[in-house]
């Protein structure tokens, strides 16, 4: 059965089983054998030298039907392996040490279970590229200090080596393609010499990390020239401009930016970096490592071995505080340019490295490894000898709202006050016992999120990764609840209110140091003394950490509960005053409805007087006026002629009818008859014919125009 400290059940497969019977000789360090990529879990057997695959999601669906996969390495490996890294594409897998790295070409995946081969063979050689493994053979002091891989790489398959002689070596698989400079050339002491060398001083890079990229008009000094008859597409032109800033940490705290792109032969060094504000707390002559989140602006991480991170913000300088290029103090030959960046330091987290059994514990040194989340940005994860934190960034929310704010003007400057938390997720030492149970790898899983640690003993921590609502934000109710604020002038009052009491309560439980996870060495059961010390300070720890949380609380409530009766006596005293001006409102309203009652009734006996003396007027006014009678004798006057004109059109038409019918008879009796009127007397008849038409058209225009006026 899974106990609370494996969730995934890994304790049981074969795979771990072998990795802890095949544990590493030197188990006084924290080193880096197990990583995984996708759903892939790649563990390095030190005994036997080759590299362990596990596909965890179908083991865990399918049970002990899915084996773990050998991947032996074509050629033997000349150093001892402390650290793997797949890379981006999970086409190659980084083994190196302290002396000397190597890539291990993984064989393709096929397959219903996505096995190497597709048929899930056990033992697979790959092949292998031993990367200048005469340098080191040459340099018996040069050592390994860190192993990435490119993110900008178009092919998955570039690799910087950090290298203890102040230089980064870039490969592209096992062809090396550029070495870049980053500080002068330490001398090696020589047998019996007391004097100090570069690494004594901290003047040596211990760790790196890369930047987001930006893209520069210019192209750097120093960049491949193309032949003219090589032809560029646009986006490779594109990509020859793209700088990615590389972070250099040196030991004594100094931060380094190495602006270099895939193909420049020899990039600009710009530092050390202005750290502000100045003060000595920002700095620290024991720093080991420094992990880049890119927020906006990003957030560069320094991790000390005392246990204390530094969080910084990288900010952009201006030109002219910039300066001009000078060279190092100590080695002339090198060219440093005066940074265009600059640290501002937000705060320090100090960890607890291991539990103190009293009060005069001593404080634990040991190097401090840094691991982002890429599930958020606002959670990243440190693992060192004495066990895993998980450190929660609360300023990365508030950087993201004001990148995110739509009117720059009304937006205002947030005020990063809010203190970043860390939970001491695994413990595995008490650091007044001599037990040393370090980390020998550290992973995280995706879908679901989960954390695998193994340790030292052999033993492995699986746990989910529950998300915190912190953690994950809710961007969008945030950016509402924003702008609603910034629309709505809010009272210091509203202001103390917004929050819910359960909310300012859940803030103030929140936070602090959690009990950790302890995992001791198996090998060596602590005393009954020493169990009653470790009870003894998680006692402390709880009532230290949670009574006065709770005291908080109480204070909370009571200050609420004032200020709410301070409030209730001020809103009974305002609804008295609202009574009272409601019964003058009410008495008010009585005698105004009187008054419109009696200006009512008057407006009502006026009206019908009003109507009373118009109604007189008509009656007293003359019955005709002159007017009318001249338009009615006019009238009467055109009805007679009319008449008149009507019976002469009647005599007229009957003369008409006559002629016609004595023309008809006429007619009839002279039919065979020719008869021919006289020239004079045929004028004559036409004339008279003539007029009496002409007056009958006369008439009836006249007739026309009369029954017009009349409208007949």
């Amino acid at each position: 059965m899974a106990t609370c400290t494996d969730t995934f059940q890994f304790n049981q497969e074969e795979m771990f089983k072998v990795l802890q019977r095949c544990l590493p000789d030197d188990l006084t360090k924290t080193q880096n054998l197990l990583e995984g990529k996708d759903d892939m879990i790649f563990g390095w057997n030190s005994q036997e030298n080759c590299l362990l695959a596990l596909n965890w999601r179908a083991a865990r669906s399918q049970g002990s039907t899915i084996k773990y996969q050998t991947l032996i390495p074509s050629a033997t490996l000349p150093f001892t392996v402390d650290r793997i890294a797949p890379s981006v594409d999970g086409n190659f897998v980084a083994v190196s040490g302290n002396r000397g790295v190597s890539l291990v070409e993984l064989p393709r995946r096929w397959g219903t279970n996505g096995l190497y081969r597709g048929d899930g063979k056990e033992n697979i050689i790959c092949r292998t590229h031993v990367l200048d493994d005469r340098l080191f053979t040459n340099n018996t002091h040069l050592e390994v200090l860190q192993v990435k891989w490119h993110p900008g790489s178009p092919t998955g398959s570039h690799l910087i080596v950090l290298l203890s002689d102040n230089s980064l070596r870039v490969y592209h698989e096992e062809n090396l393609k550029h070495v870049w400079r980053i500080g002068p050339v330490p001398k090696m002491k020589s047998n019996g010499s007391t004097l100090p060398s570069l690494s004594d001083f901290g003047d040596t890079a211990v760790d790196f990390d890369i930047a987001p990229p930006r893209v520069s008009s210019l192209l750097p000094f120093g960049e491949d020239t193309m032949s003219e008859s090589t032809l560029l597409s646009a986006s490779a032109q594109l990509r020859h401009k793209v700088e990615w800033p590389i972070l250099i940490l040196r030991g004594n705290g100094n931060v380094y930016i190495l602006s270099a792109g895939l193909s420049t032969k020899k990039p600009r060094l710009q530092g050390p970096l202005t750290m502000t504000p100045g003060k000595l707390d920002n700095y620290g002559l024991s720093s080991c490592s420094i992990l880049v989140i890119p927020c906006l602006p990003p957030c560069v991480v320094i991790s000390e071995s005392t246990g204390k991170i530094h969080h910084c913000l990288l900010l952009d300088v201006d030109e002219e505080e910039a300066g001009n290029e000078s060279f190092d103090k100590i080695d002339s030959s090198l060219q440093i340019s005066p940074s265009e960046w600059r640290l501002h330091v937000l705060e320090t987290v100090e960890l607890e490295l291991g539990l103190p059994q009293n009060s005069d514990s001593k404080s634990h040194v040991c190097p401090i490894h840094l691991r982002r989340d890429l599930a958020t940005e606002s959670r990243y994860f440190a693992y060192h000898n004495t066990g895993v934190h998980a450190i929660f960034l609360e300023f990365v929310k508030q950087l993201h709202d004001f990148a995110e704010a739509e009117d720059e003007a009304d937006t205002e400057v947030p005020y990063l006050g809010n203190e970043s938390r860390a939970e001491y997720i695994l413990c595995t030492k008490a650091l007044n016992s001599g037990q040393v149970n370090p980390v020998l790898g550290f992973t995280l899983l995706q879908s679901p999120a989960g954390l695998v640690v193994f340790l030292g003993s052999g033993q492995v921590v699986s746990l989910n990764l529950i998300t915190d609502p912190n953690v994950l934000l809710d961007w969008n109710s945030e950016k509402s609840q924003k702008t609603t604020q910034a629309t709505d002038a809010v009272s210091p009052q509203k202001k103390y209110f917004a929050d819910s009491i359960e909310t300012r309560i859940l803030s103030i439980l929140k936070g602090g140091l959690s009990q950790p996870l302890l995992k001791l060495n198996n090998n060596t059961e602590p005393s009954p003394q020493e169990l009653l010390e470790l009870l003894m300070h998680a006692t402390q720890t709880l009532r230290e950490q949670y009574f006065p949380r709770h005291e908080k609380c109480r204070q909370e409530l009571k200050k609420r509960v004032e200020i709410l009766q301070v409030l209730n006596r001020q809103q009974q005293e305002e609804i008295q005053e609202l009574k009272m001006e409601k019964k003058r409102i009410r008495d008010n309203a009585e005698n105004l409805a009187g008054k419109y009652e009696d200006m009512y009734e008057r407006q009502q006996s006026l009206s019908k007087r009003a109507q009373e003396v118009a109604r007189l007027v008509s009656l007293l006014a003359p019955s005709t006026l002159q007017d009318e009678k001249d338009f009615a004798q006019q009238v009467e006057k055109i009805n007679v002629a009319t008449k008149g004109l009507l019976k002469q059109l009647e005599v007229s038409k009957g003369k008409i009818s006559r002629n016609q019918q004595q023309i008809e008879t006429w007619e009839k009796q002279n039919i065979q008859k020719e008869f021919q009127l006289p020239p004079k007397r045929e004028e004559v008849i036409k004339k008279i014919l003539a007029d009496m038409k002409s007056q009958i058209n006369n008439q009836i225009m006249e007739i026309k125009q009369i029954n017009k006026m009349l409208d007949i």
